[in-house]
C-alpha cells in the first residue's frame, strides 16, 4: 500500500503551554522541524519526544525554550560585509588556514 502524503494544510506544528506548568509541549508534521528538535534531543535532555507515529512527532520541553523574536534587518552594506567575510573564510579554509 502507498504512504500517504502529507498536504501542506496538514502540515501543521501546534505549540501549547499555559501559565502553570513549567512543560511547553510541540507537536509537528514538518520534517524540517522534526530533524532539528530530534538533533536538539540529542544534546538537551529536558527536551524528549513523548509521541510519534508516521508523519509527526510530540516533544515536551521547558515552556523557556520557546522564543518569538523579531527578524533581524540587515543594511545592504552590512549584509555585503557579511557576505564578503564569509567568502574569505571558505577561501582560507580550503587553503589551510584558519581565520
Amino acid at each position: 500500500m502507498e504512504k500517504y502524503k502529507l498536504t501542506q494544510w496538514e502540515t501543521e506544528t501546534n505549540i501549547n503551554f499555559n501559565n502553570k506548568d513549567a512543560e511547553a509541549k510541540v507537536y509537528t508534521c514538518n520534517k524540517a522541524l522534526i530533524r532539528k528538535i530530534d538533533k536538539l534531543c540529542e544534546n538537551y535532555q529536558e527536551i524528549v519526544c513523548v509521541e510519534h507515529d508516521e508523519y509527526s512527532k510530540t516533544y515536551t520541553m521547558p515552556k523557556s525554550y520557546i522564543k518569538i523574536r523579531t527578524p533581524i534587518r540587515l543594511s545592504d552594506e552590512k549584509r555585503q560585509a557579511m557576505s564578503q567575510r564569509a567568502k574569505d573564510n571558505i577561501h582560507n579554509l580550503l587553503r589551510g588556514k584558519k581565520g
